[in-house]
Order: structure tokens, then C-alpha cells, then sequence
């Protein structure tokens, strides 16, 4: 087949769909408030309800009801950066200045394991626990 029938067929093809007439995907952003003041740069979300996220000022911050609510928890002067959970309980967040802390109550209390080091670290993830 040559070049020129292909784009025929093709054309031809996309008159009969209606290519531009339908819609493949629509999607819809809300802006939403976790209240703290502070710029949100990492976000887990284990489902549609339960969620962590981290902002520029240190803090944690939790939501379980899909984000209508949050509870935040202040782990220090960093800006932090990532956050990921393995489980319910077990989390880890990392941030600025070698920034790391981590969770085994579900974001209640952190620890900080920070490393000696000005490097960033922007994330964290696991492929499994």
C-alpha cells in the first residue's frame, strides 16, 4: 500500500468515527485546603479516604476522610519533600538537608534518621515492605 492511500484510509477512518465529535476522557481538578499555610509537595494516598501529605514547613499532615479534614504533625525546621507508607503503620518522609524520618504508629509520632549530608531528598518509595 502506498503512502498516499493510507492517509486516505486513515482520513477516511476518522470522518466515519467522529474522531473530534467524542469525548475519551474528561476529568475535573478541585483546589482543596489542608489548612496548614505551608506548600504541599508530596503526597501518598493509600485509597480514595486516607492520605498523608508534606509541606515546606515541616509538616506531616493526615487526612481520612478524603480530604475534607486534616491533622498535621510538626517534625522539625526541613522543608519536606517526599512521604510514602509500606503499611497502615510503617511510613518514611524526606525532605531537605539529607531529611528523613519515619513512622510506626500510622503518622502519630516520628523519628527522625536524618543523614549528614546537605543533599535533598525529594522522595522515597519502596517496592515492597
Amino acid at each position: 500500500m502506498n503512502i498516499r492511500i493510507g492517509f486516505v484510509l486513515l482520513a477516511l477512518l476518522i470522518a466515519v468515527t467522529g474522531c473530534g465529535k467524542t469525548k475519551i476522557l474528561e476529568m475535573k481538578w478541585e483546589k482543596l485546603s489542608t489548612g496548614s499555610g505551608d506548600d504541599v509537595y508530596g503526597i501518598y494516598f493509600k485509597n480514595g479516604n486516607d492520605g498523608w501529605a508534606v509541606t515546606s514547613g515541616g509538616k506531616v499532615l493526615k487526612t481520612t476522610d478524603g480530604c475534607k479534614t486534616w491533622s498535621s504533625r510538626d517534625v522539625g525546621n526541613i522543608r519536606l519533600e517526599g512521604v510514602c507508607f509500606i503499611d497502615d503503620e510503617n511510613g518514611f518522609v524526606t525532605g531537605s538537608r539529607g531529611g528523613l524520618f519515619r513512622t510506626t504508629d500510622g503518622g502519630n509520632t516520628w523519628t527522625d534518621m536524618s543523614l549528614d549530608t546537605n543533599c535533598w531528598f525529594n522522595d522515597i518509595g519502596f517496592w515492597d515492605d
